[in-house]
């Protein structure tokens, strides 16, 4: 079985290759580092501290797609599937080559909202970097490990974390409970560059450059739904079939969940069993310490991620591959049947929202005279309901206007594009009044060569004289 299973998951790379190039970018995919930057290299604000982050590997990989824009988003796509695939075979060596580990992690759909997103190489990479110095910390190649957990906090600052859980899992691997004095010099050792890092950090970061308010304005509730949220890495179930109301289908939703419950049991089971296990809390502890800096911020689809690679390495713990029974797989065969369910539906909701925007920029270009570089937007709230980035509302994956300068080969709106929202409305009427009014408001300013008003779907291009 392993080696049709090695076989299978190289044959699906190249077409899980060619679903990610059909997802176009939508929402921060538009405004995010990793889009394409036609400024100075050393002009570049990420690559120096900025609000929330420190990133100059996206910064540089904003360059280079300003270098030729036509390969966003597939370059995108290509780095993001690599470095997963890449965390993949991690898994497999971190886990003995244990097949149910690896498939679990490259399949999970904790990995949807880093995979099947445009901006998020960060995420895998701090992972890849993250396992990779887990490996090396095992094999005793102490500054290996230092050079990649600090690769892992510059590619996004949540790698933090692999400084400390290769040492928590290495000591869970030993029979004792005492903490030798290696333990002690190599956590100095870590904190001493994390300190480094902090300082560089505090000199680097330009005055004013305020932290975004949104990662620290969580609420209790927050943290728990966080929680939950972060906890769904375990759960297959098709949340497009259930959190979205257009795609809602609870046949569906309870179908591939159903399909799960046999192998969960199994692993509530296997963790009964091995409760008396010391290295098996480590594995849960460091699957909380590993998404840690999400869950005292907050959580998205995108940071499940983090926790991937160890909830894989827990799977690899409880089910050896030496000991596995034909009553285990057949139930991981069921998970797994679930687990691909759910990746179809999300990944074709993505691929339709994707299509939305570009649509949207095309229509808007063949209603536009000329190339005018300085526009004013009307954005109509309709109270539409969005699922992560899968589902998209439609003004968000036309990207504030950058859909249209990315369709139109950055020759249009590239002087200054204001968006105004308005709404949402109680009856048709006072929408169109309030656009008429808004649309009268932007022309009388003499500013704008064009005005574009983005109601739902729908775009309208209003002549400028």
């Amino acid at each position: 079985m392993a080696k049709s299973i090695k076989i299978l998951f190289m044959v699906s790379i190249p077409v899980f290759l060619w679903g990610l190039l059909l997802i176009l970018p939508t929402f921060d995919d538009w405004t995010y580092l990793t889009t394409p930057y036609f400024g100075d290299f050393f002009d570049n604000k990420g690559l120096l501290p900025y609000k929330s982050y420190w990133r100059p590997f996206d910064a540089v990989m904003g360059y280079i797609l300003g270098l030729n824009y036509k390969m966003f988003p597939a370059l995108n796509h290509i780095l993001i599937l690599l470095g997963h695939v890449g965390c993949t075979v991690l898994v497999f060596l971190l886990t003995k080559k244990n097949v149910i580990a690896a498939t679990f992690f490259y399949l999970s759909t904790a990995m949807l909202g880093s995979v099947l997103d445009i901006d998020s190489a960060n995420q895998v990479y701090s992972q890849f970097w993250g396992l990779l110095a887990l490996w090396l910390y095992l094999k005793g190649k102490k500054w290996l490990w230092v050079a990649c957990f600090m690769t892992a906090i510059f590619v996004k600052e949540n790698g933090i974390m692999f400084a400390f859980i290769p040492m928590i899992i290495k000591w869970g691997q030993e029979k004792k409970l005492a903490v030798s004095a290696q333990y002690v010099k190599d956590g100095l050792l870590a904190l001493g560059f994390i300190a480094c890092y902090g300082i560089a950090r505090l000199l680097l970061t330009p005055q004013g450059n305020a932290l975004n308010a949104e990662y620290m304005e969580s609420g209790l509730l927050d943290h728990v739904k966080d929680l939950v949220q972060y906890s769904t890495t375990w759960i297959p179930m098709d949340m497009a079939a259930l959190a979205y109301p257009p795609t809602r289908c609870l046949p569906l939703a309870i179908f591939t969940l159903l399909l799960a419950v046999p192998f969960l049991c199994a692993i509530c089971s296997k963790m009964i069993q091995r409760r008396k296990d010391k290295m098996m809390y480590i594995l849960v502890l460091s699957f909380f310490l590993a998404g840690a800096p999400h869950l005292v911020t907050l959580v998205s689809v995108m940071h499940s991620y983090a926790g991937l690679g160890m909830a894989s390495l827990l799977i690899g713990y409880l089910f050896p591959a030496e000991d596995l029974k034909k009553k285990e797989t057949a139930m991981f065969g069921l998970f797994i049947i679930a687990t691909l369910i759910s990746d179809v539906h999300h990944w074709h909701e993505a691929y339709k929202s994707g299509l939305v925007g570009r649509d949207m920029a095309v229509r808007v270009l063949e209603q536009t005279s000329g190339k005018p570089q300085t526009v004013g937007m009307i954005s109509v709230d309709n109270n539409e309901t969005k699922y992560s980035n899968f589902n998209v509302i439609p003004r968000d994956a036309f990207g504030w206007g950058k859909a249209v300068k990315h369709e139109s080969g950055y020759t249009v709106a590239n002087k200054e594009v204001t968006d105004t929202l308005i709404g949402p409305f109680d009856s048709p009427a006072a929408k169109e009044l309030a656009v008429k009014e808004m649309t009268q408001e932007l022309l009388s300013k003499n500013k704008y060569e064009a005005i574009w008003i983005i109601d739902g779907a729908d775009v309208r291009v209003v002549p400028v004289k």
